[in-house]
């Protein structure tokens, strides 16, 4: 655990005196913050996973200064030291932190709750220098409805310095409001509607290939879309491929001793069968897959169907990571741009 110490006044002539008698911009005025000591005592895991950082504190007890829009004088007391600011926004918009003075400081912002200490670390955000002859930062950031409504309106920030040369130089800190924020539109959800005119089919004789059965689910073939509205194995007039739809039809590796499908997943969970990018689509696939549950015979499969290929291409991209076919072999056996695939199977 390290404790964290920050002083609210700066040495200037080998006195304590306010940071505004020789303060960063001479006459400028400053002020001592207020409402906490601005130390807190942490230890917190910022370990990088998948090209980013999980963000987690223990044992969190944190006591900021707490402010709002202003001009506050600080001193950092030595290399390993930082000094807490807890911002109460008050509305929303597009606010800025930054510093002020000869000293060479950076900011990491941490998103929190001020009841109880810091909540969790929402977000990280690391501020230096402009240039090498500037050793200031000013970083801007955003307090939204959800900042307002999950954070109480305030946001976390942790100064230090970057360069231990800059241990107990006085600088100055600024809290600004500086535009208003527009919210981005909202992406509007799509409901996906079912196009295929379900028929009755024969299932074929044989043995269904599943995904799981790797040995001999061989993949040296093009799925080829047929003049018939279904995917074919290696040709238009080949061998049906059936999309793995309900149980006993297992896709994606599953196996007889862990039987999942899309009818044992919750359809009532919105996380399962929407889809989006965050940016341009937010797609509706729930009554879309309980349609295909209808449809699917009883050994749990119908042919696959373009618009079945193109769900599959959804739920595979979003959720790789967590499927075990996919996981451990879809890079050595599926074809590139065909990972779709591991939610379908065929007769031999």
């Amino acid at each position: 655990m390290k404790k964290i110490w920050a002083t609210a006044t700066a040495l200037c002539l080998g006195l304590l005196v306010p940071l505004a008698a020789c303060g960063p911009e001479g006459g400028t005025s400053y002020s001592t913050p207020t409402g906490g000591t601005g130390f807190g005592e942490y230890d917190v895991d910022r370990t990088v996973e998948n090209g980013g950082k999980t963000n987690s504190i223990v044992g969190a007890s944190f006591d900021p200064y707490r402010v709002t829009e202003g001009r506050y004088a600080v001193t950092v007391a030595d290399a390993e030291s930082k000094v807490y600011f807890a911002f109460g926004a008050g509305k929303t918009g597009i606010f800025s932190v930054s510093s002020e003075g000869d000293a060479d400081p950076c900011v990491t912002q941490l998103f929190g709750n001020p009841i109880g200490g810091i909540r969790n670390l929402g977000g990280e955000y690391g501020s230096d220098n402009i240039s090498e002859t500037d050793k200031n930062f000013k970083y801007e950031f955003k307090c939204d409805e959800r900042d307002m409504e999950g954070a109480g309106g305030v946001l976390y920030f942790e100064i230090g310095i970057s360069d231990p040369a800059s241990a107990g130089k006085a600088f100055g800190i600024v809290f600004k409001y500086e535009r208003e924020y527009v919210p981005e539109q909202p992406i509007e959800t799509t409901v996906i509607p079912v196009t295929e005119q379900f028929k009755e089919f024969e299932t074929p004789s044989g043995t269904l290939i599943m995904p799981d059965a790797i040995e001999t689910f061989s993949m040296d073939f093009t799925p080829v879309l047929g003049t018939d509205g279904y995917y074919h194995k290696g040709a238009a007039d080949g061998p049906l491929l059936y999309a793995l739809i309900k149980t006993p039809a297992r896709p994606f590796g599953y196996t007889a001793d862990d039987p999942t499908a899309f009818d044992t997943i919750n359809t009532a969970d919105p996380g399962n069968f929407i889809f989006s990018d965050g940016k341009t689509y937010r797609y509706n696939y729930i009554s879309f897959v309980e349609t295909y549950i209808a449809h699917a015979n009883d050994a749990g499969i119908y042919p696959c169907t373009e618009e079945w290929a193109e769900f599959l291409r959804l739920y595979v991209t979003r959720d790789a990571g967590t499927l075990s076919f996919i996981e451990e072999k879809m890079m050595k056996v599926l074809p590139e741009g065909y990972e779709w695939l591991a939610g379908c199977g065929y007769y031999e």
